[in-house]
């Protein structure tokens, strides 16, 4: 069968405490002692928008008691009418810099559950990457545009967020997945994967879609005028994979992670 082909009919579509060098945990009760984030006067200058990867910010501003705009479309359902922008929020954005957290659901779409027709692919800057046993391989090219396909509603409203900001657009990488299968289960809402297996994608083809992702959004950055923000230094393994102590369920960081989103978006304004 033809890859695209394939690919198209495969997708049809704790306690937190707040204070000096806190105590940031998460879900498994893997706890990690965190530097003082303390206000800094760039904080009130520039907004946050985005999807359900701005979760892990939000909280960290509740935990530090930090002041920071931040719009979360999942919260606002008239922000975002027919895929444009409302005024309102563009007015809002339009006061100075804005960070996006637009998207990052794409990889998930394609890969955190497993399909029972399995595929995978060779990632060409990491050609030694394991590959599934048994699978189908997909070109490279035919991933790509499945997965910029995915990414297009998100694109469209990362091209208006940069269009209302006024300042500098920055776009953050989304975290990488969680190695362990074991610790993503929980309340894994399965029925918003229909005709998928209820088990997760292995976790080397969920690693290399999530690179694809990366590089997809990194490309759009540079051709659109946003600056990408790469994950903060220090919260994969060395296989790359999100550290246990940033881990929050199946596809989000935690707070621990959101503060060293701050740090990083303090140091580039």
């Amino acid at each position: 069968m033809d890859a695209r082909r394939f690919l198209s009919a495969l997708f049809r579509r704790r306690q937190w405490r707040g204070s000096e060098g806190c105590l940031v945990g998460n879900a498994n009760g893997v706890w990690i002692q965190l530097p003082a984030l303390a206000r800094h006067s760039t904080d009130g200058a520039w907004a946050g928008i985005g999807h359900s990867g701005i979760w892990c910010v939000v909280e960290a501003a509740k935990q530090y008691a930090i002041d920071l705009k931040l719009y979360n479309f999942w919260e606002m359902p008239s922000a975002l009418k027919d895929g444009v922008l409302a005024p309102e929020l563009c007015a809002n954005l339009a006061k100075g810099p804005v960070v996006s957290f637009v998207g990052g659901g794409a990889p998930s779409v394609l890969a955190i559950a497993q399909h029972p027709e399995p595929f995978d692919f060779v990632l060409p800057e990491a050609p030694d990457l394991p590959l599934t046993t048994g699978a189908q391989i997909i070109p490279y090219d035919a991933m790509r545009a499945v997965l910029t396909a995915l990414n297009e509603p998100y694109l469209s409203t990362m091209r208006q967020v940069r269009d209302a900001s006024g300042g500098t657009t920055f776009h953050v990488e989304g975290p990488p997945p969680v190695a362990d299968p074991d610790r993503m289960g929980g309340k894994f809402p399965w029925s918003l994967h229909p005709g998928m297996l209820k088990a997760f994608s292995p976790r080397w083809l969920r690693l290399k879609v999530w690179r694809l992702q990366s590089a997809i959004i990194h490309d759009f950055c540079a051709e659109e005028g946003l600056v990408f923000v790469p994950r903060p230094p220090g919260v994969a393994d060395a296989d790359g994979f999100l550290r246990e102590e940033f881990f929050k369920d199946a596809v989000h960081a935690n707070a621990a992670y959101g503060a060293l989103v701050i740090e990083q978006v303090r140091a580039l304004l």
